[in-house]
């Protein structure tokens, strides 16, 4: 070494240094990679090799370039995505140029094995670059899911952030305004939305688009009460908006079409229309509350890994309480309780009333169940059941319907068997889900049997149908969360789509497993396999029996 050499000490100085360095990028729980003027690789930590498994071929590193690190993981198969297996030279080519403008808004990209990483970039005071790596999987998850709850609303439900952009809506939203369609896209500014909505004519303005414009930024941005807007299609929709724990705005609109030309026609009856109306204003701001109290626990969720069915789990009395006494207040007036309601239009519009509330509580009550099975908080009663009696009681429960059609119920225990070890309400409830799918999608004239019979140390209850039968397809999507099978073309069945869902954790909950046998135009056989004692079960130790 001559006399321009690195001192001794300087080195061991700048050997200190990179190691620092070094523990401090590994405390961080993200990817790491620190470029310098000509973008070559001057420092990452382990957090980053997690994410590319290639990169673990190589001996070092250090001091290769954006561009050939980018290449070697290309190459190795890292990357997912049709332009990166199709084209991977466009795909490069795009990749670097992207890092060399350094744009402001990350953007994700999808891995081979599956996950997703959200990646910012940003330059650093000497020309370099720091780029940061973020798995947002579990992430992308919860907002599936979320989307998936908020699809199943019949009101248009809509999330914006602090900056007044979208964040989400469900599909109900969107339909509201198909001419601006393509514009309703996570990201969008408020404001943008409310002069498209002006500009393709959507708005019945009373004034001029200006003030309105000014008006509805002014109601949305400090929300208060309640209020209403005509379409140009005649469509009536009531706004209920408030604000986000973060700072951002929970819109909630609700269809008032049809109540607003009953009101029209039925103004001599004000009185019950106005229930009507507080009704609907009451449903609007549960749900906007609904709303708002999960975009803050989202947002905990993402900096501690908190799932959105525990907090699901933890409003059944919020939920219930204000739909039993909409139910129960409908059936007083179908009832004529405290008298006659004059015209034959109010039984209807009451009866209205309470199916749809029945329909919505049955739909919050399955949600419900669900998000305690995966928060780990159903409550298990386990105890001796009579198991022929469960059934002849669940047969009972479908019995109106079926006799409606015409449809025969039997049952048939061929081993004799007469008790297991179980928890009531959970085997009754998977008993009615499948005595109802079975009625339901037999036709008029066929039959349900539910077949009891042993197998080992197992029993077997099998509800057996005659109905339209599924294909095999149908079958391995029919136990999926959400999912309704189009059985029959041109006819159409209410539920949310999770009774097969809850009914199968229901069942492996109690150790059993929960299987579909179907053939198109022969019917279904859905088959609950249950242990005869709880020591076969899967339930936690201080409710088993």
């Amino acid at each position: 070494m001559d006399s321009r050499s690195t001192p001794p000490d300087q080195v061991d100085r700048e050997v200190i240094e990179l190691n620092l360095l070094k523990d401090a990028l590994d405390s961080v729980g993200e990817g790491i990679a620190l470029f310098d003027a000509e973008d070559r690789l001057i420092a990452h930590n382990d957090r980053l090799l997690t994410f590319f498994n290639s990169l673990a071929d190589l001996d070092r590193l250090e001091g290769m370039t954006f561009e050939n690190i980018t290449r070697h993981c290309l190459e190795s198969g890292d990357f997912a995505g049709q332009e990166a297996a199709s084209t991977p030279e466009k795909w490069l080519k795009n990749a670097i140029q992207r890092h060399r403008e350094t744009p402001e808004t990350p953007w994700r990209q999808q891995l081979a094995d599956g996950r997703t990483i959200n990646i910012r970039e940003k330059k650093n005071t000497n020309g370099g670059r720091v780029v940061l790596l973020t798995d947002v999987t579990d992430n992308l998850r919860s907002e599936a899911r979320f989307n998936a709850t908020i699809d199943t609303l019949s009101a248009g439900c809509a999330i914006w952030d602090a900056r007044d952009r979208l964040v989400v809506c469900n599909a109900v939203y969107r339909e509201t305004y198909p001419e601006v369609a393509d514009l309703i896209v996570p990201g969008v500014a408020y404001e943008e939305l409310l002069q498209a909505a002006i500009d393709r004519n959507l708005i019945d303005l009373d004034g001029s688009p200006v003030a309105w414009i000014r008006s509805r930024l002014d109601r949305h941005r400090a929300p208060q009460s309640n209020h209403e807007q005509r379409l140009q299609n005649g469509q009536a929709l009531q706004i209920s908006e408030r604000r986000t724990g973060d700072g951002g705005i929970a819109t909630v609109e609700t269809d008032i079409t049809a109540l607003k030309e009953k009101e029209q026609q039925l103004n001599n009856h004000l009185n019950e229309l106005m229930i009507a109306q507080e009704r609907l204003e009451k449903q609007g701001a549960e749900m906007v509350a609904l709303i708002e109290d999960y975009s803050q626990a989202k947002e905990a969720a993402e900096e501690a890994n908190l799932a959105k069915s525990q907090f699901l789990a933890n409003m059944s009395h919020e939920l219930r309480t204000p739909l039993n006494a909409v139910i129960g207040f409908s059936q007083i007036l179908t009832s004529e309780t405290f008298g006659p309601l004059g015209d034959a239009k109010y039984i209807s519009y009451a009866n209205d009333i309470r199916k749809s509330g029945s329909h919505l509580l049955d739909l919050i009550n399955d949600v419900l169940d669900m998000s305690r099975i995966e928060a780990g908080k159903y409550d298990f009663q386990i105890e001796e059941i009579d198991l022929p009696m469960l059934i002849d009681d669940s047969l009972k429960m479908v019995e109106g319907r079926a006799t409606g059609s015409a449809i025969k119920l039997a049952f048939t225990n061929s081993n004799g068997v007469e008790t297991i070890l179980a928890d009531r309400r959970a085997i009754k409830q998977c008993l009615i889900n499948l005595l109802t799918n079975a009625v339901k999608f037999t036709y008029r004239g066929g039959s349900v049997t539910v077949d009891v019979r042993t197998c080992g140390r197992f029993v077997d209850i099998c509800v057996i149908d005659t109905g339209i039968g599924m294909s095999d397809e149908e079958v391995s999507r029919a136990m999926e969360p959400f999912t309704q099978i189009q059985r029959e073309k041109g006819r159409s069945h209410e539920g949310a789509g999770l009774g097969l869902t809850l009914s199968k954790n229901l069942i492996e909950m109690h150790g059993g497993s929960l299987t579909l046998f179907s053939k198109e135009g022969v019917g279904t056989t859905a088959t609950i396999t249950l242990p005869l004692s709880s020591t076969q079960g899967n339930f936690p130790k201080e409710i088993s029996a």
